[in-house]
């Protein structure tokens, strides 16, 4: 065999140094894996909902670096540094068993997704935010949210709505925006972006400054934030969580702001500051609802364990209702702030009074022996049951009663919403908004007009004004006790 000679060997001795160097460079231009800015996102995206901090599947809990380290009912550890071959974490997201792959009863992480988590444990699995302890939200970095549809396809459910501009026009909660509409011909007047996918619920402010807003993902992630009413500009996300927050309640100062959450805890946050005053688990289940009372010292809640209860602002449970046969969806202070008033999956309204927890009974008057006797004496033959005159309007309340002698009636459908408005109180049951007197228990009025389950109201009370959003997308604005509409439009933007 030829000798090769100097020149030649010296040459291809450059070319494999050369090549090695490359390989090197390449290697160390990869671009770094973050866990905050990458690994966090992905992780409350995918796994908290289940791997959270109460109720974990499995026993594993991955809301922090330092729980998500340890592992759960199996011995296997979750990230071995370097070794991504070792690590429970690859095994389970790669999984090709529907059983047994992570997330659990839910779409697969992407090949784009699991090449990340791979390469960030190749790098070493590094934590590089300061406290080990704190909950994922809180660090991850997350961007901005995706844009709305230029045209929505059809119209979504109206889950959330408030009066603004001094009753001209009325925010509305869409997809992954707020759009504001004119009340007078119900035109769009603008939308506003980086906005969670759901709107759950708006509130404004007392000086009108101010949108609080709740919402998120369902079953992903959840988010409580305010937004500057002039400017749509997000001033402020006071709360990230792994599952949607369902309502948010000014304080009649302004100076605080409460929210009802999914992950069944109610918080409160002092305003302008931001700072977080009161996280407590409130509930055994989601949290429905928060209402403030009047002086500020004390919150409501409604939840679907099938309770209402009163705290005060240290979260010291004060009081509560527990008799309830089917999940709460709403719960409010009465005109008269000795009671409280909750409804929900029963289609009843139901009233309280706040230091002893007891039910509202109406009083009736008892019948005295002869009347009894002259009542079966006089009673009519079934026969002329279908010559029966028509029931006038009081038998026909009494006949909505519920079989506990609820005296605001109800009962056919599930009660969505409700709301006090001076001396009276509004309940939204299927497509009938319903006012009562308080005073008196006696219906005044019963709206008409909605195409679907009403989801959402906002009495205007200065200019003697109920707005509502229902389940077909409508907007229905109704003028003191007129029941049919003195106004009503299609949300649809980019129609």
């Amino acid at each position: 065999m030829q000798k090769l000679s100097s020149s030649l060997l010296g040459f291809i001795c450059f070319g494999f140094a050369l090549f090695g160097h490359s390989i090197n460079s390449l290697a160390q231009e990869q671009p770094k894996i973050l866990f905050t800015r990458d690994v966090a996102p992905l992780l409350l995206k995918h796994c908290v909902a289940c791997h959270g901090a109460k109720n974990p599947r499995g026993e594993y809990q991955l809301h922090t670096w330092e729980r998500l380290k340890t592992p759960g009912a199996g011995a296997a550890a979750p990230l071995v540094a370097g070794k991504p071959g070792e690590s429970e974490w690859l095994r389970l997201i790669t999984n090709r068993d529907a059983a047994e792959r992570m997330p659990l009863d839910r779409p697969a992480l992407s090949a784009a997704e699991i090449a990340l988590v791979t390469r960030w444990i190749e790098q070493g699995a590094e934590y590089d935010a300061p406290d080990p302890a704190a909950p994922l939200w809180t660090i991850a970095v997350r961007p901005p949210e995706p844009g709305a549809p230029r045209v929505y396809p059809r119209a979504l459910p109206i889950r959330a709505l408030a009066a603004v501009d001094e009753g001209r026009a009325v925010l509305v909660g869409g997809y992954h925006e707020l759009t504001e509409w004119n009340l007078a011909d119900g035109k769009l007047r603008r939308r506003i972006g980086n906005v969670p996918q759901r709107v759950t619920a708006l509130a404004v402010s007392p000086d009108q400054q101010w949108i609080a807003l709740a919402g998120g993902t369902p079953g992903i992630s959840g988010t409580v934030r305010v937004y500057a009413r002039e400017s749509g500009e997000l001033k402020r996300e006071l709360a990230f969580g792994s599952d949607v927050f369902n309502d948010v309640a000014w304080s009649l100062s302004g100076t605080e702001l409460a929210a009802a959450g999914a992950d069944r805890t109610l918080r409160v946050w002092s305003w302008p500051e931001g700072r977080e005053t009161l996280n407590i688990e409130a509930h055994a289940d989601w949290v429905q609802s928060a209402a403030w009372s009047g002086d500020g010292k004390h919150l409501l809640t409604a939840s679907r364990d099938k309770t209402a209860r009163l705290f005060d602002t240290s979260g010291k449970l004060v009081g509560g209702y527990t008799e309830h046969d089917k999940p709460l969806l709403a719960a409010v202070f009465a005109p008269d702030p000795k009671y409280a008033l909750d409804a929900g999956l029963e289609g009843n309204v139901l009233e309280w009074e706040l230091a002893t927890g007891e039910r509202f009974k109406p009083k009736e008057d008892k019948p005295k022996k002869d009347e009894k006797k002259e009542k079966k004496v006089d009673q009519p033959d079934k026969k002329d049951d279908a010559k029966a005159d028509p029931p006038t309007a009081e038998e026909a309340l009494a006949a909505r009663r519920d079989r506990r002698g609820n005296p605001f009636g109800g009962g056919e459908y599930e009660i969505a919403r409700l709301a006090v408005w001076d001396q009276d109180v509004l309940a939204a049951a299927g497509s009938r908004l319903r006012r009562f007197a308080w005073a008196t228990r006696q219906e005044r009025a019963e709206y008409r007009g909605a195409e679907g389950a009403i989801l959402a109201v906002a009495v205007d009370a200065p200019r003697d004004r109920i707005l509502a959003g229902d389940s077909a997308g409508n907007v229905l604005i109704w003028q003191g006790l007129n029941p049919e509409p003195a106004g009503k439009f299609l949300v649809r933007p980019g129609e």
